[in-house]
């Protein structure tokens, strides 16, 4: 009877160790890369200043946040960009979403982010998202080279550790 019992025990940890190893892949595939542009996307967007632009004609350091206002991990993500400023001097920051430009601008508003010279807020349609990046999660943080190379993407709420690493 003992032997039922230890052999049930081993029978129990056994699944219950792949079923823990079976969360922590789906985890891994959940957060894994989708399909990051590795040069400046053809993302046409408009600033809130209701300028035109694309980003593949961007110049620089540049980086890329594909956020929603409604988001709070895009709001923190937000919050801790803003409280490493200096961290993205030699970069142009454009902060792009497809939701209503009152809301984008009120989130610029909101993380005292609208004054900052190298900091942007733009518009940009659903599909040209799809089309470039397909379905990801927000935030995502995209940092490209000054030859317009991908260097690291980020997809989901990161912490700034992480993203001033790639800077």
């Amino acid at each position: 009877m003992k032997k039922m019992y230890l052999l049930l025990a081993c029978l129990l940890l056994t699944t219950a160790v792949l079923s823990v190893s079976a969360i922590d892949t789906t985890e891994v595939q959940l957060h894994s890369p989708h399909k990051a542009p590795l040069r400046l996307p053809d993302l046409p967007m408009t600033t809130t200043g209701g300028v035109q632009i694309n980003a593949q004609s961007l110049e620089g350091k540049v980086v890329l946040v594909l956020f929603q206002p409604d988001c709070d991990h895009c709001q923190r993500e937000a919050e801790v960009i803003r409280e490493h400023l200096e961290a993205f001097d030699e970069y142009v920051l454009y902060f792009v979403a497809y939701a209503p430009m009152r809301e984008i601008q009120q989130f610029a508003k909101d993380y005292r982010l609208d004054k900052q010279a190298n900091i942007f807020f733009a518009y940009t349609d659903l599909q040209p998202i799809l089309d470039n990046f397909e379905s990801i999660p927000t935030p995502s943080l995209y940092i490209y080279s000054d030859q317009q190379q991908l260097v690291k993407a980020f997809e989901g709420e990161a912490p700034i550790e992480k993203i001033l690493e790639h800077l």
